[in-house]
């Protein structure tokens, strides 16, 4: 079976696809992918489905062996990406031979990029999903050494021609409006809420990972618990101190703050690449 041995795994990279929507009565998070349109591109350009497990790679990359041919390819924002130490351009499919080695020394914008091989990768799925998330999976993330098997393919890959350019519409990631539209219980803060909304400028906070990313500074308003109730990825939980907080795809499953926002999924895309200090403002979609 072909394969992909791991020689260095980078800073946080974990296999991750469209996660666990079906298990939250189990208590069990959604996970998968942060950024889904760079994730589904990724597998669109090599031929995949965009179902398939892709690994999400954060801030700095791994460096990685191909036993076998392979066609791949890295998509994000921006990153130094290496085959044999000539570099690649991202958001494009190549092919890799037996022997080469791909490094992806570090991530020159956004937060995490997104690679793609293929065929898939042949992992484990627990609960329907490839996707870490320890303690459900054995790990956490990526480790030194480990080999990576890859499903069978029928591809000749040296008879491919991979000149066609595919159009990236990622420009959206660059702008620092983000849409937001009202949660649950917006209304009972509405008042304090939409002035504070409309002159604010927020920031994302270094206490921001994959279960959920904190906005600062926090809003002159305080917040009253609520009874404990169902939240889900894109969530925006209002804290008794004023703090903003949007769940993330580890978030939990049921929590007891107001849900005074909700993150539609492209804009959970957008945020996830803000990178910590990064000025954003949050407005809500125009009605036509």
């Amino acid at each position: 079976m072909k394969s992909i041995e791991v020689i260095s795994p980078g800073m946080h990279t974990s296999f991750q696809d469209l996660g666990r929507a079906d298990y939250a009565h189990l208590g069990c998070p959604v996970a998968g992918i942060m950024d889904e349109y760079h994730a589904k591109l990724a597998n669109t350009l090599v031929q995949n489905s965009v179902k398939e497990a892709v690994l999400e790679i954060s801030l700095k990359g791994p460096e990685l062996k191909f036993l076998h041919s392979a066609l791949i390819c890295v998509t994000g924002l921006g990153a130094e990406v290496f085959v044999n130490g000539q570099q690649k351009k991202i958001n494009f499919a190549f092919v890799v031979k037996g022997g080469d080695v791909l490094e992806i020394s570090r991530i020159t914008q956004g937060n995490r990029v997104y690679f793609a091989v293929h065929g898939g990768f042949n992992v484990v799925h627990t609960l329907g999903s490839a996707s870490h998330f320890h303690p459900l999976t054995k790990h956490l993330k990526l480790q030194k050494n480990q080999e990576i098997q890859l499903n069978k393919v029928s591809l000749e890959f040296n008879k491919l021609h991979l000149n066609a350019h595919v159009s990236v519409e990622n420009q959206h990631y660059f702008l620092s409006e983000i849409e937001v539209e009202k949660g649950p219980e917006f209304k009972q803060y509405a008042k304090q809420l939409l002035p504070q909304l409309k002159t604010g400028e927020f920031q994302v906070s270094k206490k921001s990972n994959r279960m959920g990313i904190e906005l600062l500074p926090a809003l002159k308003l305080t917040s009253h618990s609520i009874l404990t109730n169902v939240i889900q990825p894109g969530c925006v939980q209002l804290t008794p101190s004023g703090k903003l907080i949007v769940l993330m795809k580890d978030a939990q499953v049921s929590g007891g703050y107001p849900r005074v926002l909700v993150f539609p999924q492209r804009s959970m895309d957008v945020l996830s690449q803000k990178r910590v200090g990064e000025k954003l403002y949050l407005c809500f979609k125009q009605e036509t």
